[in-house]
């Protein structure tokens, strides 16, 4: 059996490398009796799924700007995020929004960078797959501020 088929983390990176257009390093039936296996039967799957790219010229003029003229939402300077902070009455209310959010991400697998102190929530938004903002950080901002409207 390879080395690869041996670990999660393993077949995992076998799997980012098949879908950022690489090839698996052997075939299937190599992997015969593996946990890969199913994994590599799903090859024409993964080749539909594709990896976040960085917002456009464009789509950061029609998309993007009115997060950052309208909502609140500040560009980072160091590097390609957004960020903002929400201010809520209490703790709980606090905390209310970020289940809210944290359940959204987790279905969008799009997790944001966070910072909690009693009523006050400071969210970064970026996208790591491709080291800057991407449609995924849109669609999460989009939600967080329908969230935030409910509890502040």
């Amino acid at each position: 059996m390879c080395t690869h088929a041996r670990s999660a983390a393993a077949a995992t990176a076998l799997l980012r490398r098949i879908s950022n257009g690489g090839g698996p390093c052997c075939t299937p039936r190599h992997h015969r009796g593996s946990a890969i296996t199913s994994l590599l039967r799903t090859l024409p799957q993964i080749s539909r799924i594709s990896m976040a790219t960085r917002l456009s010229n464009d789509e950061r003029e029609d998309r993007l700007a009115p997060l950052l003229k309208d909502a609140g939402w500040n560009l980072e300077k160091e590097r390609d995020a957004i960020t903002k902070t929400f201010i809520f009455d209490n703790f709980n209310s606090a905390f209310a929004f970020m289940t809210s959010v944290a359940i959204k991400a987790e279905k969008m697998d799009h997790h944001p960078e966070w910072f909690n102190v009693y009523n006050r929530v400071n969210i970064t938004l970026s996208t790591h797959d491709c080291q800057g903002l991407s449609a995924r950080d849109i669609a999460l901002a989009t939600y967080i501020d329908k969230a935030a409207a409910k509890y502040i």
